[in-house]
């Protein structure tokens, strides 16, 4: 089977995707950290506690952007 490669980015539903994933690793990722944090009783710095906030929210933002790209993509129209 012979595949054309595909040149870009990829179709908008590629970065659909590709939010939605990385949104998920971010917020998985200072869950996580946090749970740890708790577990071994250990207590955060300033710095610390601010870099999981931002991790959690900009994947929080980011799978938020990709159920409003896909919730978009869906009510319009195909194109072929």
């Amino acid at each position: 089977m012979h595949l054309l490669l595909r040149h870009g980015l990829g179709s908008s539903w590629d970065t659909v995707e590709l939010l939605s994933a990385a949104g998920t690793f971010l917020a998985s990722v200072a869950a996580v950290i946090s749970v740890s944090s708790i577990v071994l009783d250990e207590t955060a710095g300033a710095g610390t506690a601010i870099l999981i906030s931002f991790c959690w929210a900009i994947g929080a933002t980011m799978q938020i952007a990709a159920g409003i790209i896909a919730g978009m993509r869906s009510e319009s129209p195909p194109t072929f």
